[in-house]
């Protein structure tokens, strides 16, 4: 997030841009990102109040390792919808 210190997480980082947004009349954004952290950031952009465009990036990840991601993306997709963390 270009003029905006990134957060510790995927919604620290989207309520941090929230503040430039606003002062700029931004209510439309791209992200791009890994395709199994898409559907969160998603969501969680929409639920700021932002219209949100996604594009996934290239996977260069083992098929292990992606298959670890997924579950955790599940998991932090899940705790986001129950508790706004995330």
């Amino acid at each position: 997030v270009t003029g905006v210190k990134a957060g510790t997480t995927t919604l620290d980082s989207l309520k941090k841009f929230t503040g430039l947004a606003a002062e700029r009349n931004i209510h439309k954004i791209v992200v791009v990102s890994d395709p199994l952290h898409l559907s969160r950031v998603q969501e969680m952009a929409e639920d700021l109040g932002f219209e949100v465009a996604v594009s996934a990036s290239p996977i260069t990840e083992s098929d292990e390792r992606r298959q670890s991601g997924l579950v955790k993306e599940m998991l932090t997709l899940t705790a986001y919808r129950l508790f706004h963390v995330g």
